[in-house]
């Protein structure tokens, strides 16, 4: 029979010491290694994906009646980075 180990899983509430998680087991290095960086980029997608989980949980983290900030913030946000995409193209 295999052996097993028990895991423990605990709730992480400080989104420093999730980034800094992220760069002690460097998610952006990986990432970054298997899609390739392209000089144009100003943001690696290493480092989208980390903001990405961090803001995910930052979400996470707020009281059920701000969701409705949430999903302003994200229609917001898209606003944005479209303009900005239109803007780097230009």
């Amino acid at each position: 029979m295999a052996d097993h180990q028990e895991i423990i899983i605990e709730n992480i509430d400080h989104l420093g010491i999730v980034a800094g998680l992220i760069d002690e087991i460097e998610i952006v290095k990986i990432i970054n290694e298997k899609l390739g960086v392209d000089q144009r980029e100003k943001i690696s997608s290493g480092q989208v994906v980390k903001a990405l989980i961090i803001n995910a949980l930052g979400m996470i983290s707020l009281a059920s009646f701000c969701f409705f900030v949430y999903f302003f913030l994200m229609i917001t946000f898209s606003c944005l980075i479209f303009v900005l995409e239109i803007k780097s193209l230009v």
